[in-house]
């Protein structure tokens, strides 16, 4: 369909077919099965745009002794994440023509620069554990 989804029997196909619909599926068979009055389930959005969900539940400041989160990883379970690192990376550099770059300096080039540092730390920290 236009909405990007394929429905093929019972079966659900697209983008967050698996960690989204898929795993909402599950957590509210299991909380049918939970005897617990002290029992919630946390739904946010925008997990992989400016995370607005998070941010709203952070300010209900809800605390939780457990607290599981439906994310496939491969079908295992884990008991964290791999975190998340948020920046704002502001460079100040001179216009020049792109026929003489020479003359100026690129703001555009150092971010690029900025980012694979990042990228190397982050990769040299996963490294080593």
């Amino acid at each position: 369909g236009t909405d990007g989804v394929v429905r093929e029997g019972e079966a659900l196909w697209g983008r967050g077919a698996c960690d989204t619909k898929g795993l909402l599926a599950a957590m509210m068979v299991a909380a049918e099965e939970i005897d617990e009055a002290d029992f919630g389930m946390l739904l946010v959005v925008g997990e992989e745009v400016d995370h607005a969900g998070m941010v709203a539940a952070n300010e209900l400041g809800v605390r939780s002794e457990v607290v599981v989160i439906a994310e496939p990883t491969e079908g295992e379970m884990v008991t964290g994440s791999k975190g998340m690192l948020k920046v704002r990376m502001v460079a100040e550099g001179v216009e020049a023509h792109s026929g003489y770059p020479e003359l100026g300096d690129s703001a555009v080039m150092k971010l690029v620069r900025a980012v694979l540092e990042v990228e190397e730390v982050i990769v040299e920290g996963f490294e080593e554990g």
